[in-house]
């Protein structure tokens, strides 16, 4: 039926998306069919913004814990293979722009745009990291031991905890 919600996002975006875009586009008249940088950006996008969904309800629901109210340090699931997994995915949504970006032939066009503009973002998040682990030094104890043995920003497999290494070498 005219008039449901459909209709009215239809709309907005023939009206509001186009004009947005206009300067971006230049004079585009053509719209090419989608393509492996198309599907690239799009499951790069598509998966930076689960991470950052999901790290931030596993975030979200540990302070409401008394564990985070008594200093306890958050080491559960994206956690526990990145520091700061919501930063991650910031990052990897912007890169992921960089295939729409070739895809469509702004990379020759835009090349700060385009490449240097992720970059930096990508930069702004990982001094970012640096500055909440400055932070969370003063304010968790222990957290020490985090920065020794998980990835700052990219997921990876923790490192072996080095009381596990001595005890180890012990035997």
């Amino acid at each position: 039926m005219y008039g449901g919600t459909e209709d009215y996002l239809e709309k907005f975006l023939r009206l509001h998306g186009r004009s947005s875009l206009r300067p971006l586009l230049g004079h585009c008249t053509t719209v090419a069919a989608l393509g492996i940088w198309d599907l690239l950006g799009l499951i790069g996008a598509l998966s930076a913004v689960t991470v950052e969904l999901v790290a931030d309800r596993q975030l979200r629901n540990y302070r409401e814990t008394d564990d985070y109210h008594r200093g306890g340090i958050f080491r559960r699931g994206l956690w526990k293979y990145s520091r700061h997994p919501n930063y991650f995915g910031e990052s990897l949504f912007w890169v992921s722009m960089v295939p729409f970006a070739v895809s469509s032939g702004m990379l020759s066009r835009h090349v700060a745009l385009v490449v240097v503009g992720p970059a930096l973002m990508a930069l702004f998040f990982r001094f970012s990291c640096r500055l909440m682990d400055l932070r969370s030094l003063q304010h968790r104890p222990g957290y020490q031991q985090v920065i020794d043995e998980v990835s700052a920003m990219v997921p990876w497999r923790p490192k072996r905890k080095q009381y596990e290494v001595q005890k180890e070498s012990v035997h």
